[in-house]
This record gives C-alpha cells, sequence and structure tokens, in this order.
C-alpha cells in the first residue's frame, strides 16, 4: 500500500457493513467528491443566480437598441408598494 493510501484511510476510514464486501477508492474519485464534484455545483448555482440579471441587461440593451418593444408583456412589472391600513 502507497503512503498516500496509508494517510488516506488514517485520515478517513473507510469501513463497510460486516459480511459486505471490502470497499475500495480510487484516489481519483475521493477527489471528484470531495473538491470536483463541489466546485461544479456551487458554479451551477452561481450561474443560476446570475442568469435574470443577465436577461434583464440583455432586455435593456434591446429595448435601448429598439430591437423590443418596451410595452411588451413579457417583461415583469413593477410591483407597486404595499398600502398599509391607516389607525386613526
Amino acid at each position: 500500500m502507497s503512503e498516500a493510501a496509508v494517510v488516506m484511510n488514517t485520515l478517513v476510514p473507510m469501513k463497510v457493513l460486516p459480511g459486505w464486501p471490502a470497499a475500495s477508492y480510487s484516489g481519483f474519485h475521493v477527489f471528484v467528491l470531495c473538491f470536483l464534484a463541489p466546485i461544479a455545483v456551487a458554479v451551477l448555482f452561481a450561474l443560476i443566480g446570475h442568469a435574470p440579471g443577465w436577461l434583464r441587461a440583455s432586455r435593456h440593451e434591446e429595448v435601448e437598441a429598439e430591437i423590443a418593444d418596451p410595452e411588451d408583456s413579457a417583461a415583469a412589472p413593477t410591483p407597486e408598494p404595499p398600502q398599509h391600513a391607516q389607525l386613526s
């Protein structure tokens, strides 16, 4: 067993239930699971979070270039502020 595998097994013991076959994880699988997969999910969430802003910016550019109709129903109307009841 290599020195890296001994260190990895010491830091992260891989145990299975009695009677099950021994699990073997390659260093590549552990790297993908611990580093690449979380980074990929974070990038996906960042893209989803920025998409509305990018769509608004492209819509604004189309309206300024007179390519799109500013009164198009696809554009979301700006919501009016809520009105509160006044106590007298």
